[in-house]
């Protein structure tokens, strides 16, 4: 496990990101379609797979 480098980052931070509600990145996270993980009550994300997540999506959209 690398710890060097970048920060886990919190919900409002990936709703920033995506320019979605913070309540969508909760939901999509408990749902198990965003990539997330809890320590404790928090609910955290890793940068480097919401970027892996979202080149997905957009593979996904490019796709069809």
């Amino acid at each position: 496990m690398k710890m060097q480098g970048e920060n886990l980052i919190g919900p409002k931070d990936v709703a920033a990101l995506l320019a979605v509600p913070v309540s969508w990145v909760y939901a999509q996270a408990e749902a198990g379609r965003l990539p997330s993980f809890k320590i404790g009550k928090y609910r955290r994300f890793d940068p480097q797979a919401i970027r892996e997540w979202l080149e997905q999506q957009r593979g996904g959209v490019n796709g069809r």
